[in-house]
């Protein structure tokens, strides 16, 4: 666990990379993550199952689950509360 000089030395060092630098890369991943989800659905299409639209967001929930596990969102809820 960071104390909190460590977690202040880490927003400084991110600090340069604030949003606005980082729009172009969130709309790039959003993309690429939608694409990623219509080419799942291609598959399970090809496969024989019927899909709907709205499945691509379950492929959005595992691909979020996968990189951030549970412990994660337990260290982020407990430093909120400090």
């Amino acid at each position: 666990m960071l104390d909190r000089s460590s977690r202040d030395e880490l927003i400084t060092a991110a600090a340069p990379t604030a949003l606005p630098g980082r729009r172009p890369a969130l709309f790039f991943l959003g993309v690429g993550m939608t694409m990623a989800g219509l080419i799942w659905l291609a598959i399970l299409e090809s496969l024989g199952l019927r899909t709907q639209l709205r499945w691509v967001w379950i492929f959005f929930q595992a691909q979020l689950g996968k990189y951030i596990p549970g412990s994660v969102w337990q260290y982020h809820f407990h430093d909120s509360i400090l």
